[in-house]
Formats: structure tokens, sequence, C-alpha cells
């Protein structure tokens, strides 16, 4: 039972082993710039050449413990220090190392140097797997790198089979394109002077203000002939109420006027009741009989005021 024990125990152990070594034999060198004027600066400021790794798995890798070398027959070189989490790389994302020689700078600060047609190796944290390795082209020029045309695709074995020489180079991030004219770099082949820039520029200017110009035009007129039909509606709200009060004062009127003939003969009995009455009071206690006064002009009268008065001369005419 212990012999049973004992055996799984080193199964265990020796499948965790192999599959660290699976792990970190998924890492490729993805790009190296050796002479570095003008590129990244790394936390000192300081231009130095540098090595950038590329995790080809879709699983955390930790690269502690693995080594850096520029010699062949010395495998164990410069060693990366193990337990430090930000040595475990994730899936498909890309990590930098400073090749300064400075390791004492801090961890992704390497032992190793670099130069044109030397030797660059990524070997195993055992210390004997080569996992990658490229020979730097002796004609690589200043400030160009050496990177993969496809992330972590290509030779491992020293070849540059699938790598080009990047003259924009891409540290921390992925190589896709490297190698490829940018659109920045095709417009400025095109158009040196800017010419068509500037023209393109002020076209889409002037398209943008009369676009503006038709939407703030359409606006205004929405916002007229919503106006007018406010305006229209109230118009007509007011006519329709000038037009009912008008139709109710004829209906008064006429009602008023087919009352008054009533209220009229009323009116005139009363006012001969009336008369007939006092009239009545007037004569009782005389006799019915009438007395007619009659009051004329009679020249003959002596007292008459025609006997007082001078009549007008009259002018004979001769």
């Amino acid at each position: 039972m212990n012999k049973i024990g004992v055996f799984l125990a080193a199964a265990a152990l020796f499948s965790a082993i192999g599959a660290g070594a699976q792990n970190q034999n998924s890492m490729r060198l993805n790009e190296v710039l050796v002479e570095n004027t003008e590129n990244a600066v790394d936390d000192y400021g300081q231009h130095s050449a540098w090595i950038e790794l590329y995790n080809t798995s879709a699983g955390t890798v930790d690269i502690g413990g693995c080594y850096f070398t520029d010699d062949e027959s010395n495998l164990r070189k410069f060693r990366l220090p193990k337990g430090d989490n930000r040595y475990k790389i994730k899936p498909f994302q890309t990590v930098m190392f400073w090749a300064d020689g400075l390791a004492e700078r801090g961890i992704f600060h390497t032992g190793v140097t670099l130069a044109p047609g030397s030797d660059l190796i990524f070997v195993g944290s055992d210390g004997k797997t080569i996992i990658d390795r490229l020979v730097i082209p002796a004609t690589l020029q200043e400030n160009c790198s050496m990177a993969r045309i496809t992330d972590g695709a290509g030779s491992k074995d020293g070849s540059v089979q699938g790598w080009c020489e990047c003259e924009k180079p891409t540290p921390g991030m992925k190589n896709s394109k490297a190698g490829e004219i940018t659109k920045a770099e095709t417009a400025k082949l095109t158009d040196p002077h800017g010419f068509i820039a500037t023209i393109t520029a002020m076209f889409v200017v002037l398209l943008a203000l009369a676009i503006l110009y038709r939407i703030f035009k359409r606006i205004g007129q929405l916002t007229t002939y919503a106006e007018r039909r406010q305006a229209a509606k109230e118009a007509a709200n007011a006519s329709a109420q000038n037009d009912a009060a008008a139709g109710a004062e004829p209906a008064a009127v006429q009602t008023a006027s087919s009352a008054s003939p009533v209220a009229s003969q009323g009116d005139t009995a009363a006012a001969i009741a009336t008369a007939l009455h006092l009239y009545a009071e007037e004569q009782e206690g005389h006799d019915i009989e009438s007395l007619v006064v009659t009051i004329g002009h009679n020249r003959t009268v002596w007292n008459s005021k025609a006997k007082a008065m001078r009549q007008t001369p009259t002018i004979k005419k001769q």
C-alpha cells in the first residue's frame, strides 16, 4: 500500500514538472532590439537593448527560473528569479526585458547584452531545454528590431524564418502588422506637402456647414409652420366663439321682440285704464254734460290783441 502511495506521488510530481515545462515551452522570443538610441526607455530613462517574450498558450505561464544567454556553451548565464508573480505571463500576452547587463536594476533587467550577429537563447527552468533561439543578423540597423511577422509564429532554431526587420519597433505590443507601412506613412508618401489633406479637410468642413445650414433651416421652417398652424387654430376657435355668441344674441332679440307686442299691448291697456279711471274720478260730482269751449281769432272782438297791434305798412309800387 505504501509503495502504491509513493508511486502515485511520484507520478503527480513528474506530471506537474512536465506540465510546467510544457507551459514554458509555449513561450517565444517575439521581438528583439539591439541598438537603441531613440526607441523605448527603461525606468531609469536609459535607451537600452530589449527582448520581448510572447505567451502562445491559452494558459498563464510562470517563467520564473528560466534563463537568458548569448552563449550556447553556457545556457545558465542569467537566471530569472523565482517566486515573483510578475513573471506569470497571461495567455497571448507579452513581457519585455532590458538586455543592459544590469540585473541589479530590477526584475525586468537582465545580466546579458546584445549585439548584431550575436546569438540569443531562451532556456527553460531546468537549465537544459532550449525553448527558443534567434541569431541576430549582423546587418541589423540601429533602432530597427527583429520581429516575428505573426506573434509567436515562425522558426525557433535560430534561423529567421517568419521574422522580419522592423523599422517601427513595437515594444510591449503585438507584431501582427510588423513591417507593414502604416496609414500615416502611406499618406506621407502620397501627399508629402499636405495639399490633399488640406483640401479634404476643407471639403469636410464645408460639407458639415452645409448640412448644418440645411438642418437649421428646416427646423426654422417647421417652427414657423407650427406657429402658423397654432395661430390659425386660435383664430378658428375665436371665430367659432363669436359665431356662437352672435347666434345666441339674435335668438334673444327675437324672443324679446316676440314678447314685446304682448308687453306693449299690456302697457297700452294699462295706460288707457289708468286714464279712464282718472277721468272718471275727475267727473264725479259734475254734470256729465260736456262743455266745449272754443277759442278762435275774431277781429271783431274788442279786446282782441289784433286791435291793439299796428298793421305792418305796405309799400306801394310806383
